[in-house]
């Protein structure tokens, strides 16, 4: 089955103004493709097959929709993705009319939108991170236990598992929008070239890359989104709920309140769960809009204790 979500009042950051959401009803596994208008929904669908159907399973029998001319109900509903359910061999199937409870979606709905907004709350972030929080909300959703894999395995399993019989990893999950450090060469990030070089671009995480083995991470900066996997994750550290690095709302974009290649030391070395400019450091020359996203930052709590 499958539903759309939005639009919403403020876009993400790539312009995405809601997304279509598609849940598999034996296994309980569940895909979110952000889109920028509903009517492109035969594109997303062609995206999801390729993407989440035909890696794992040999066709898709039937689909669940509302009753909406985007999904092709009715004589003038939409005949381009009729003709590629057809050459597709999927049914198309639909609920009663004004009867949008009926539809499996809404329950995925309900758990994504709650575990987004505890995500968005935790971090601090602004609006136009609802995208790149309920694509982290689907992932923690992927990875937890679910009754519907428990009936379709006969043991408790996440439904990623119960879907692609994957091995059950959470290894790859860390905090939404915490603060990490990103290297542009071959380096190894350790905590022994943090401690001696103290050199890399400090970003924000908000999670992985769909379909590849890349995190994603944010350049306030630059004010985009890169792929990497040389990351550290500090997952202590939350950056937009500390106050170290400020969301301007006209300009649509993030700036870090130290200047560049600036030094950094938590407020509680113990716990490390806020940062502040060092006083006794004497600001960067450079130019701190600059696109140059490697900042010198060396931290007191990464250095083992005595």
């Amino acid at each position: 089955s499958c539903d759309y979500v939005g639009p919403f009042a403020v876009p993400t950051l790539e312009g995405a103004t809601g997304c279509h959401e598609f849940l598999e009803l034996a296994t309980g596994f569940a895909a979110v493709v952000l889109c920028t208008s509903k009517g492109d929904f035969a594109v997303v669908l062609r995206r999801v097959l390729i993407r989440f159907v035909y890696p794992f399973i040999a066709a898709m029998l039937c689909l669940t929709c509302d009753c909406a001319l985007e999904y092709g109900w009715g004589s003038s509903g939409c005949h381009e993705l009729k003709r590629f359910c057809l050459a597709a061999f999927i049914k198309l199937r639909y609920n009663a009319p004004y009867t949008p409870n009926h539809n499996d979606t809404e329950r995925l709905h309900k758990t994504l939108t709650r575990i987004m907004l505890r995500l968005m709350i935790q971090a601090g972030a602004p609006e136009p991170f609802w995208g790149l929080a309920r694509l982290m909300a689907l992932e923690i959703y992927l990875c937890m236990p679910s009754e519907r894999a428990l009936r379709y395995k006969g043991y408790v399993c996440s439904p990623r598992h119960a879907y692609t019989s994957a091995p059950e990893d959470l290894s790859h999950i860390h905090p939404f929008m915490c603060l990490c450090h990103v290297l542009n060469d071959s380096a190894t990030i350790t905590m022994r070239h943090l401690q001696r070089h103290g050199t890399a671009a400090l970003m924000v995480g908000v999670g992985r890359t769909e379909g590849v083995e890349y995190y994603s991470v944010w350049c306030p900066n630059e004010n985009l989104l890169r792929q990497t996997r040389n990351v550290r994750f500090h997952d202590r550290v939350f950056p937009l709920m500390d106050g170290s690095l400020l969301w301007d709302p006209s300009a649509n974009r993030g700036t870090w309140r130290f200047p560049m290649y600036g030094h950094l030391e938590p407020l509680n070395p113990g716990r490390a769960s806020s940062l502040r400019l060092n006083p006794h450091i004497a600001p960067s020359s450079g130019d701190p809009f600059s696109r140059v996203a490697t900042q010198r930052c060396e931290y007191d709590w990464l250095r083992p204790t005595p």
